[in-house]
């Protein structure tokens, strides 16, 4: 069972892709089915602490602890104006530091540093991601990417 942990990888691609507007773009619509921004970033949250809490038997007021930092760190901390598909280091900078304050709150909730090395990764994976042909909008490389490397940061504090 503890192997399954795992999953984190693909699902935290596909809820940070879902919270980034994978559903709008799918779609064509903005806030489809009622789906905002409050809905997806809690989808995003509930969705990847659910499973950690699931995997990890953790007392589940702290899935709720966890929740509530997935969550926060998708509201409060913004991306500073960097460019999504970063061309100078400046972006490249600015995404590392936004990645690394998001994910700060889920650090101090596990008591772990290994979820600062996904924010790190912020902003190289957003990089490296948009030297990636997308020729649907669905295929925002840098959002898959990100939400597979947060996944995998929480599988290493199990």
């Amino acid at each position: 069972m503890h192997a399954l942990i795992w999953l984190l990888v693909p699902l935290g691609a596909f809820l940070w892709r879902l919270r980034g507007g994978l559903l709008n773009d799918l779609t064509g619509q903005a806030n489809w089915m009622g789906c905002n921004d409050t809905v997806v970033r809690l989808i995003w949250s509930l969705g990847m602490a659910g499973v950690f809490w699931l995997f990890r038997m953790l007392p589940l007021w702290h899935a709720g602890l966890l929740a509530a930092a997935l969550f926060a760190g998708t509201t409060i901390i913004g991306w500073f104006g960097a460019a999504l598909l970063p061309a100078r280091w400046r972006d490249v900078l600015l995404l590392s530091l936004s990645g690394t304050l998001r994910i700060a709150f889920v650090a101090v909730a596990l008591l772990s540093p290994w979820p600062l090395f996904a924010g790190v990764l912020c902003g190289p994976v957003y990089w490296l991601a948009a030297k990636l042909p997308s020729p649907q909008p669905w295929m925002f490389w840098g959002e898959w990417f990100f939400g597979a490397t947060i996944g995998a940061s929480l599988c290493l504090v199990s």
